[in-house]
């Protein structure tokens, strides 16, 4: 079983980082990722744990594929009417 290389906001921005120091990917946009819901997370406790490959995944391709996502805001969805 792999285990899931989880990060919070400032640690996956210092690894994009030292891995591009021209990047601008950092804190703050992955947190706004997360809190929009676009980039699911795990609390642990104050902080936000979020799956490093996630978010590589979102970052190369716009989008994740392989998550249905709860939340669903900005789509249209079916309102039942009060009879």
């Amino acid at each position: 079983m792999q285990l899931p290389k989880m990060r919070t906001a400032p640690q996956l921005a210092a690894e994009y980082k030292a891995a591009d120091p021209n990047t601008h990917v950092n804190a703050h946009f992955i947190r706004g990722l997360v809190l929009s819901g676009i980039i699911p997370y795990v609390p642990a406790g104050k902080k936000h744990l979020i799956n490093a490959d996630i978010l590589s995944e979102y970052l190369q391709i716009g989008q994740i594929p392989s998550i249905e996502l709860a939340n669903k805001y900005g789509k249209m969805r079916v309102i039942q009417a009060k009879r």
